[in-house]
């Protein structure tokens, strides 16, 4: 029960979040083309267009979204010369400590791939739900769900309780 609170807190604040990252952008919604940055990445350092928060990378114990899987691509390979290129343009990357203590410790990261997870994937072992991001990472927590909820606890992440 204490965990669906701490996560119903955590969503309601992302959504609270997200609505005020929206508001700002449709405020003035080319204030990064206009060389007034937000403080906050919205755009594709590589296409320009619009960030998917479902494509980044992290590098420097940043994180550096993309628009699609196709720059994300080419953000691996660059990431160091366009994590200089976005702070040189004074945007504010999100740190990925900052991340881990927004969310209260609860998990939002695949153990395997640190993708997003996806509530449709999941394990149930000892009590706790491990969360997967897709269909081939859940294959590969089945074989060794021990494993992953021994790291997960390990860095202090809170898994839901299932009867």
């Amino acid at each position: 029960m204490k965990a669906k609170t701490v996560l119903s807190v955590i969503a309601t604040g992302i959504i609270l979040l997200a609505g005020n990252l929206n508001a700002q952008e449709a405020a003035n919604p080319n204030q990064q083309e206009k060389g007034i940055h937000s403080r906050v990445q919205i755009k594709d350092p590589i296409t320009g267009n619009y960030i998917n928060r479902r494509y980044y990378v992290d590098v420097g114990g940043k994180r550096i979204f993309a628009s699609d899987s196709k720059s994300l691509d080419e953000l691996r390979k660059e990431s160091g010369k366009y994590l200089k290129e976005l702070e040189d343009k004074g945007i504010v990357l999100q740190k990925l400590s900052d991340i881990q203590n927004a969310v209260g410790k609860a998990q939002v990261t695949d153990p395997i791939t640190g993708n997003y997870i996806s509530k449709r994937y999941y394990v149930d072992i000892g009590g706790k739900r491990i969360y997967a991001s897709d269909s081939q990472s859940l294959g590969e927590l089945r074989k060794d769900p021990v494993k992953y909820l021994r790291e997960l606890e390990a860095k202090g992440i809170i898994l839901e309780d299932v009867d």
